[in-house]
């Protein structure tokens, strides 16, 4: 499914970037599955 693999990669990004841009990468996700 799409958003699994969207999910997969925002978990890859949090864990390589800081606290700051894994709020960012969450808030992308949260508007990818609106």
């Amino acid at each position: 499914a799409p958003n699994t693999a969207e999910l997969k990669i925002c978990r890859v990004n949090r864990n390589s970037g800081s606290c700051l841009g894994g709020d960012e990468i969450f808030l992308l996700c949260d508007k990818v599955q609106k």
